[in-house]
């Protein structure tokens, strides 16, 4: 089963591409992206969760999901994760 999640995943996401899919701003959560001068300034706010990783070993605070391209800068691309180990359940 999981070959079939992995192929329908990449199917989707050449198809995504095919279709002229924006990935800097449709996937993203809690990243914020912009260029002051030659800067990329990334912003995230750390109080937020997204629950937890497919593995259950973290909690995810932000993400790009994936690499995208810079704003301004396309060819120039960024991949962000952020997360924190997730607390032993008793």
């Amino acid at each position: 089963m999981q070959f079939m999640t992995t192929t329908t995943t990449l199917h989707n996401y050449y198809l995504r591409i095919e279709r002229g899919f924006d990935m800097t701003t449709e996937n993203m959560k809690n990243v914020s992206l912009h260029v002051e001068g030659n800067k990329l300034i990334i912003e995230v706010e750390l109080d937020k969760q997204f629950g937890l990783s497919s593995s259950g070993k973290s909690i995810t605070v932000a993400s790009t999901s994936g690499n995208v391209g810079v704003p301004g800068h396309e060819d120039i691309k960024v991949g962000l994760n952020v997360y924190k180990p997730a607390k032993a359940h008793k």
